[in-house]
């Protein structure tokens, strides 16, 4: 399945480009060209990136931490700077 068809960048390739260290949408699309034509696919890519590495804190043994989008209002969201710091794929970026 294509993940950005602007470009016919499949799915499986930006999987390959987030195992390889992308991080962000950006990144991912320096990488491939996803994401960098009408912008329709970005919310995908987010989706992307946030369930591999939900995948790998779950493998891990650590709690994912949605953002801001899906939490109670109760609850105020930690910023991905402190996320990133305290995570163990600090240093992926």
């Amino acid at each position: 399945m294509y993940a950005c068809i602007c470009h016919g960048v499949r799915e499986h390739e930006v999987q390959e480009c987030i195992s390889a260290g992308a991080t962000d949408e950006d990144a991912i699309g320096d990488a491939c060209g996803a994401g960098t034509g009408c912008g329709t696919c970005l919310d995908r890519l987010t989706e992307m990136i946030e369930s591999h590495f939900a995948a790998m804190d779950s493998q891990a043994g650590l709690s994912y931490i949605p953002d801001s989008a899906t939490m109670p209002d109760s609850i105020a969201p930690v910023s991905p700077a402190v996320r990133l710091a305290d995570s163990p794929y600090a240093g992926l970026s």
